[in-house]
């Protein structure tokens, strides 16, 4: 059984993809509703979130929540996750560069504790077009969610991930990818490997 918030590997980095109503934005939400709290707290960035959040917005589950990056994180902050992270990261460099950077380098950034150690900060990235996200992301995360993606450029970004090209775990996960129901998904771990789901009637 996958432990969703990676407890016992934080900071980390996850990519979370999937078009719309995969089911990708539930699975961030159910990320920050299950957060350990004694790892610290949580910041979602949801641009196109209603004022408060609804429920199918990240922001709902998350202790802090913004429609753009702040200027600074608040010192306790341990979890940073983006619905639509290519928003941030396509953008103009010299906006909120301190996002980009944790974006593209995730768990080496962090606020500094008293012994002058930054504590890190785990990263959740989600987007609708893995192919437009930065190379960097993928080569960072130490997890990938992946909801039913369709896009040929898409799919192809997938395969430069450790496993997803040349294996038969690989290609059986690149042929469920497209035709996946709302709500199952494929887990690409960078230390335990890949996840099918059983999603009924798929024969593999």
């Amino acid at each position: 059984m996958l432990d969703l918030t990676m407890r016992n590997h934080h900071p980390w980095v996850m990519l979370v993809l999937g078009g719309r109503g995969t089911g990708k934005s539930q699975t961030i939400g159910s990320i920050l509703s299950t957060w350990p709290k004694e790892l610290g707290s949580t910041l979602a960035i949801d641009p196109r979130a209603a004022d408060p959040p609804h429920r199918e917005n990240i922001g709902f589950w998350a202790d802090r929540w913004r429609r753009s990056p702040p200027d600074q994180l608040e010192p306790d902050t341990a979890l940073v996750a983006c619905d639509e992270a290519t928003l941030i990261l396509t953008g103009r460099r010299d906006e909120k560069p301190l996002f980009r950077e944790l974006f593209l380098r995730g768990r080496h950034m962090g606020p500094r504790g008293a012994d002058g150690r930054a504590r890190g900060i785990s990263v959740l990235m989600g987007t609708q077009r893995p192919i437009d996200m930065p190379r960097t992301a993928f080569t960072q995360a130490d997890r990938v969610v992946i909801h039913c993606l369709k896009g040929r450029t898409d799919l192809e970004r997938l395969c430069e991930l450790e496993g997803m090209d040349g294996t038969p775990a690989g290609a059986a996960a690149l042929r469920m990818i497209p035709s996946l129901p709302a709500g199952f998904c494929v887990v690409w771990d960078a230390r335990q490997g890949i996840f099918l789901p059983e999603v009924p009637g798929w024969r593999r």
